[in-house]
């Protein structure tokens, strides 16, 4: 069901802003990230790894990349980590870097979650020991990761084995470690889905119901990465981040909020969405991470 609250009423075209929380009745005079534009939603970082935080060798199918130049004195540095689901929130983590002065580095393998002391398949074997190399070379205060994994096809999210042991690795290191939970996986594409919806005349409304999906049929019912927190290290521990309810809030994974399209393909956020929606949940997390 689409969540309202009495008070409020249905947003329609032509209105400045349609708050991201609510699925509109009408479609907005403009929807955004456009089809053309859907190639810049992919998060990047305007500098290559370069000084200190140069990785001492190549990895196949990565490209180390960070915020700030590389004569930088930052106040600290956060790693993101895993796969390409972890890197989707490094527009989230933009706003405490540059309140910060830190020095964000994207370490993200597409396909590839960190799960260090397991066996890997080939395409990801030697990538935790990369990782871990680099991490025993720069030291970062906090590493951005995702610790669960959704389905496209139903609810059944886990917590993959050896994941509560490679954050151990970290905290072991005295690394802080910022636990995502994933975000629903999708059998149809979420962008081009309701995107047809649109552009036959129907509203996002409508859009909702030809492609979208209650949270209970996309994710387990509760987080499975919740017994990460007890885990600690010397100085360090875990934060677990859920942001179910800034994607889909009211218990409904909806294709667009507001008048932003929430997914880009069948599984990763636009960067507007996690921009303009997560970063301020993430902006929260971090805050209180650091009293």
């Amino acid at each position: 069901m689409l969540q309202r609250t009495p008070s409020s009423p249905p947003p329609v075209a032509g209105e400045d802003a349609i708050p991201t929380d609510e699925v509109a009745t009408e479609a907005p005079a403009q929807l955004r990230p456009e089809g053309w534009d859907l190639g810049s939603q992919w998060p990047e970082l305007p500098e290559s790894c370069s000084g200190a935080w140069d990785p001492a060798s190549d990895f196949p199918h990565t490209r180390c990349q960070q915020l700030l130049p590389g004569d930088a004195e930052p106040s600290e540095t956060i790693v993101v980590v895993g796969s390409s689901h972890a890197r989707q929130y490094i527009p989230a983590l933009l706003p405490t870097a540059e309140a910060r002065d830190a020095q964000i580095v994207n370490l993200a393998m597409d396909g590839c979650a960190f799960l260090a002391g397991t066996e890997r398949w080939p395409y990801c074997a030697g990538y935790d020991e990369w990782v871990l190399e680099y991490l025993d070379a720069v030291e970062p205060d906090l590493v951005v990761t995702t610790v669960t994994q959704t389905a496209p096809d139903s609810a059944a999210e886990t917590l993959p084995e050896g994941t509560e042991g490679a954050v151990q690795t970290l905290l072991d290191r005295g690394i802080d470690v910022l636990a995502m939970r994933d975000t629903p996986r999708w059998e149809t594409d979420q962008y081009s889905c309701p995107e047809a919806v649109i552009e036959g005349g129907g509203t996002p409304v409508e859009a909702d119901e030809a492609c979208g999906a209650d949270a209970s049929a996309k994710l387990a019912p509760e987080n499975p990465a919740g017994s990460l927190e007890s885990l600690t290290g010397p100085g360090s521990s875990v934060r677990v981040l859920d942001l179910t309810e800034e994607i889909c809030p009211g218990g409904r994974c909806s294709p667009i909020l507001g008048d932003t399209y929430v997914y880009m393909d069948d599984d990763h956020l636009t960067r507007v969405f996690v921009e303009e929606v997560l970063a301020a949940a993430v902006t929260r997390e971090l805050a209180a991470a650091t009293g």
